[in-house]
């Protein structure tokens, strides 16, 4: 698990940020959708190797030895991987900073010291979406199957056709964040998350069918599916070129370690100490609203104009991008 969270870490930040410096101002919302699309259809592939390997094989079989075939499975796409990564050249933002990207003092001291506001503004934004991210994607089929009573087969397969219409969804969000302000896109997807938190979950818990299991999480998925591609255009607003992959790299990496990666066992045990099955949901609805207030008092008004317009932080400076943190940095 704990290679598995390293290596996607490393990789996530600096692909989005590559995608976004490549696309056009006003095609970044949906360049940054694209790749959350393929982000959840990566998790829907293993949502669906998790499906067939729990039809296939008994429970027994499935815990001592089946799951092992999942990554067998996915073992010759790190070589296509190694291909991508050989090839891959650096973004014209980049490639324009010439030699002043190799001067001054490191990505990580300047990011500490010049860009401490944005860094905390991404890393409650970052810890609320792994928060409700691995809740859905790992805790989820177990909760199914445990608090709800599904079976392993149904539970899973509940999971997959959410993930699926979620993927759709997504979509949609990054034709909105092309044409609305940035700001109150990321202000309105926080609130979403809290407000649809535990409407979701007492579907899910109520009814304790396949059909309300996808419902519950379908609901819950939708502001949290928008929330990637916000969180990535806000740290091209953020930061400069200079120091954008690190500063972005750390907040992401800091708000799914503290919020995300422990969220499924923090919801497990909630859920047994309270005997309530709706502990999970109160739990991201309480990490929402802290993300709420955070955005909204983290980042300024001024220059709050449609995302479609703004230049990236990086093509001028912090100041003249279209976002910016209150107060000094």
């Amino acid at each position: 698990m704990t290679r598995q969270g390293l290596s996607a870490s490393a990789e996530v930040p600096g692909a989005m940020l590559l995608m976004l410096e490549h696309a056009p101002a006003n095609r970044r919302g949906l360049t940054a959708s694209i790749n959350n699309v393929a982000t959840v259809l990566a998790a829907a592939t293993a949502a669906t190797v998790s499906l067939i390997l729990a039809r296939s094989l008994s429970p027994d079989q499935l815990a001592a030895w089946g799951w092992r075939l999942a990554f067998l499975i996915a073992a010759p796409i790190g070589v296509i991987g190694v291909y991508v990564r050989t090839r891959l050249i650096d973004s014209p933002a980049f490639v324009a900073l010439g030699e002043r990207a190799k001067q001054g003092r490191a990505p990580l001291t300047r990011t500490l010291g010049t860009a401490k506001r944005g860094l905390l503004v991404l890393i409650v934004w970052f810890g609320v979406l792994s928060n409700g991210g691995y809740m859905l994607s790992v805790l989820m089929p177990s909760y199914l199957i445990r608090n709800v009573g599904l079976s392993p087969a149904d539970a899973y397969a509940a999971n997959l056709i959410a993930i699926l219409l979620a993927a759709a969804l997504a979509l949609l969000t990054g034709y909105l964040i092309d044409r609305f302000p940035l700001r109150r896109v990321a202000i309105t997807v926080m609130v979403g998350v809290a407000t649809t938190a535990v409407p979701g979950f007492l579907i899910i818990t109520t009814y304790r069918t396949v059909q309300g299991a996808v419902l519950g999480q379908i609901l819950c998925s939708l502001f949290l599916g928008a929330a990637y591609p916000v969180g990535a255009l806000l740290a091209m607003r953020l930061f400069p070129t200079g120091i954008r992959f690190t500063a972005f790299a750390i907040a992401f990496n800091l708000g799914a370690t503290l919020f995300g990666s422990t969220a499924p066992y923090v919801s497990t045990w909630l859920t047994t100490t309270t005997h309530n099955p709706m502990a999970p949901a109160f739990y991201l609805l309480a990490a929402a609203a802290i993300g709420t207030v955070t955005v909204i008092l983290g980042l300024s008004h001024r220059n709050d104009v449609a995302a479609s317009t703004e230049p990236a932080a990086g093509d001028h400076s912090r100041e003249s991008a279209g976002i910016t943190p209150t107060g000094s940095g």
